[in-house]
């Protein structure tokens, strides 16, 4: 792989962070969160931004709900042709789903959106991203509110509601998770954790996925993408830490052994990652946030593939 070229693409708020990145319709779509900070302060906002060619873009839609910070949006292509939005609703009140739920929201063309309506179960917890194979959407939510925190995995028809699968055995508070399936519809689950040395786990499962092999990483991951290159090698971007320094890295990863082979790295430091993958036209797109310049903005990195 070779870095062909960055541009900053969105720095409308104080604070732009956790975008996603998908190709629909033949145009650019990219998920982007707005606030004041990180997290906490003003409610957050998730915004919808659109590109013919990848380096002018528009917004095309606006989320807010009062009295709540969304969080990581993450876009995905139903089974039936609809650009979904997976949004995580952190509320300033535990009387609301207990303080966190998940919301979604769909579109036919990328412009015009439904209304946010709340994903069922309510104690889905952190959905923090849908996978589709084979007509079935499949995410990993995690629960942060038990002692050693929690990650489960749903299955959904729909987007909207819901049903479980199991629970599965990772340790040391796992968090955020990125699932994606061979072509043999062997599932892969890439889990960030924050305790035990914090190295990602990496899973393997056979249909009907509630049984599973996993193998700890060599590196941390945060905010981490998988993606399957035209080549067959597997493909992560993540952040990686090196000591004091932090930056966002386009890796591979092998789904044996979890080993971590970073390769490019993206202009970066500080508050960074949480990257969206897209292999277009023999190139990998990479959407991340970064604030090694003034402020937390997002980028679009181009590499030749």
């Amino acid at each position: 792989m070779k870095l062909l070229e960055t541009r900053m693409i969105w720095d409308f708020d104080e604070h732009n962070a956790f975008p996603d990145l998908v190709r629909f319709n033949d145009r650019w779509f990219c998920a982007v969160r707005e606030g004041t900070c990180h997290a906490g302060k003003r409610d957050g906002l998730v915004r919808v931004i659109s590109s013919d060619d990848g380096v002018i873009w528009q917004s095309v839609k606006l989320f807010a709900l009062e009295g709540s910070d969304l969080r990581d949006p993450k876009l995905s292509v139903t089974p039936n042709g609809q650009l979904m939005l997976l949004m995580g609703e952190l509320t300033h009140s535990v009387d609301k789903y207990n303080g966190l739920h998940v919301e979604v929201s769909f579109s036919d063309d990328g412009i015009l959106w439904s209304e946010i309506e709340p994903a069922s179960p309510d104690n889905l917890m952190w959905l923090w991203r849908v996978t589709w194979f084979e007509n079935q959407g499949y995410g990993i939510a995690y629960d942060s509110t038990t002692p050693e925190w929690e990650v489960k995995l749903y299955k959904t028809n729909n987007g909207i509601d819901y049903s479980l699968i199991s629970q599965l055995e990772v340790f040391g508070r796992p968090t955020e998770s990125t699932i994606r399936f061979t072509e043999s519809g062997t599932m892969l689950a890439l889990v960030r954790r924050e305790a035990d040395g914090g190295n990602g786990w990496l899973g393997r499962s056979e249909a009907p996925y509630t049984d599973w092999d996993w193998v700890e990483c060599d590196k941390r991951v945060s905010g981490q993408d998988l993606i399957f290159l035209p080549n067959g090698k597997l493909c992560v971007a993540t952040r990686l830490y090196d000591n004091d320094n932090v930056r966002t890295s386009v890796c591979y990863l092998d789904p044996i052994t979890g080993c971590i082979s970073d390769e490019v790295t993206l202009p970066s430091a500080g508050d960074c990652s949480y990257p969206g993958m897209v292999v277009y036209n023999g190139q990998l797109w990479v959407s991340y946030y970064s604030s090694h310049k003034e402020k937390s903005s997002i980028y679009l990195s181009v590499l030749d593939l």
